[in-house]
């Protein structure tokens, strides 16, 4: 069995496949979820590509448009040019280093229009600007929940926006208890 030398700033090996499970929550309480695919990823693809050909997989069979809701690793422009044809809404968790771009100003006439506008930086409140929209509710779980929405914004390498991609409009919402 190899055991790696660890080498101050070297990444370390693990030994084992990487796996991809999509599965469905067919109760709104409890904690029950059937798998649908589990498939081992291949080396010669990505997490983002494998979850992305089972979503597809699964929606030929549906008769309803899903919700799928998937983690941070599949937050990424790279994930939402792989899906943006499959006919399924998403609900992505996004990393708090995030960076995504507002709708740029109107084009003035001179230069290349741009494709960005300001950056919207997760960890940055600052840079957030004034929310569309902002709702409040209490949870029995964990109390008091605060929803802000945003819509028109887009990651670089995916330049359409996001909200843009559903049937019906889902803009971008950080939620905290």
């Amino acid at each position: 069995m190899h055991q790696p030398n660890l080498v101050e700033g070297n990444k370390p090996i693990v030994l084992g496949h990487d796996y991809s499970t999509l599965g469905w929550v067919p109760e709104m309480s409890g904690s029950w979820a059937i798998p649908l695919c589990h498939e081992r990823i291949s080396s010669f693809e990505t997490a983002a590509q494998r979850a992305a050909f089972q979503l597809r997989q699964v929606c030929r069979d549906l008769s309803v448009r899903p919700i799928a809701t998937y983690d941070s690793e599949y937050g990424s422009a790279a994930f939402m040019n792989l899906t943006e044809d499959i006919p399924a809404d998403l609900l992505l968790r996004l990393r708090p280093n995030r960076c995504l771009y507002k709708a740029p100003e109107p084009y003035s006439g001179s230069g290349r229009p741009r494709k960005h506008g300001d950056k919207f930086q997760l960890a940055n409140a600052d840079s957030w600007g004034d929310s569309s929209a902002t709702f409040s509710l209490e949870d029995e779980t964990v109390g008091q929940v605060q929803i802000q929405q945003w819509s028109d914004l887009h990651f670089k390498k995916h330049p359409n926006d996001i909200s843009k991609l559903f049937e019906s409009p889902i803009p971008i919402a950080l939620v905290y208890g």
